[in-house]
């Protein structure tokens, strides 16, 4: 994960530069507007990467399940910077140059434009393929039914992110280089500033989006139906188990979670039998999922 975040801070940092000069050379309010969103998402990935550092912060008495759950705090900071920062001035920036006096375009030369709006579709296009990649992988590892499904449960703020943004920023420069062309076909800057809006309005609709699933693992959110029937499987496989009465679990972090089960044990078993079951069947779940510790999985007898 941390190659792709690197690969996008690196690539929309040189993006940022080039699109704000040649928005301001060509006074372009969709190329500043994509200037906007490019910075944007260069001070997002700087957020991420910060997120990833303190989520593996050892646990301690003040936290003692960890930090995993900082990635999902730093992806709604980020999700929040992509609606307000680079959606919110887009937005604004394309409203006041639709309303604005229009100068005279005639005469000017967008080519500068057109060909850093195509370098930065190529390198967006590079990071995004490499962001999918990790997603295909991560389908595959956990047995995802689909890719659908793998955006609803990965549990990865940072690679979600990255995924997101990407896409946005593709999206952008599509609109981006539409309006300019018509800007240019037209000598009617009113495209370049409708421009603007709809790239902003993009933005705050994919903010909004990350924003949501950000909150859901904020609040609490339980780990996939599939992993809780592989867990409930793990512990019935044991001859001293009757039925698991209760399963709670609740996700941290990619590859962290909490779980706490009710089971019915056999009647048979004393309390020292029963203790020495529970450290088994811990072991037994830890094996399948090694990210797991033994201060993470509470099973109780029912």
């Amino acid at each position: 994960m941390a190659a792709s975040i690197y690969w996008a801070l690196i690539g929309n940092f040189i993006i940022s530069l080039a699109k704000f000069a040649a928005g301001f050379l060509t006074n372009s309010a969709s190329m500043i507007s994509e200037g906007y969103h490019s910075l944007s998402d260069t001070i997002n990935q700087v957020l991420l990467v910060i997120g990833i550092k303190r989520s593996e912060r050892k646990p301690d008495k003040r936290h003692p399940f960890g930090y995993s759950q900082a990635q999902f705090f730093w992806g709604f900071i980020v999700a929040i910077m992509i609606f307000g920062l680079a959606g919110g001035l887009s937005f604004v920036h394309g409203f006041e140059k639709l309303f604005e006096p229009h100068p005279s375009v005639v005469g000017q030369d967008y080519l500068i434009v057109y060909v850093i709006l195509v370098i930065s579709f190529i390198i967006e296009g590079f990071v995004l393929n490499k962001a999918y990649k990790e997603v295909r992988a991560l389908q595959q590892r956990k047995e995802f039914a689909s890719m659908m499904k793998t955006l609803e449960n990965m549990g990865d703020p940072a690679l979600l992110t990255i995924l997101i943004e990407d896409s946005l920023a593709l999206i952008g420069i599509v609109i981006a280089f539409v309006a300019t062309l018509l800007t240019d076909i037209t000598h009617d800057v009113s495209f370049d500033g409708l421009g603007s809006v709809l790239i902003g309005l993009v933005l705050m609709v994919g903010g909004l989006i990350l924003a949501r699933e950000n909150k859901s693992y904020l609040i609490g959110r339980a780990i996939r139906r599939k992993d809780q029937e592989k867990i409930v499987a793990i512990i019935n496989e044991s001859e001293y188990v009757k039925e698991v009465t209760d399963l709670r679990s609740m996700l941290l972090g990619p590859d962290d979670m909490i779980i706490s089960l009710e089971v019915d044990f056999d009647d048979n078993l004393d309390t020292e039998d029963i203790e020495k079951l529970i450290d088994e069947l811990e072991s037994a779940i830890i094996k399948v999922y090694p990210t797991l510790s033994k201060r993470k999985i509470f099973i109780e007898p029912n």
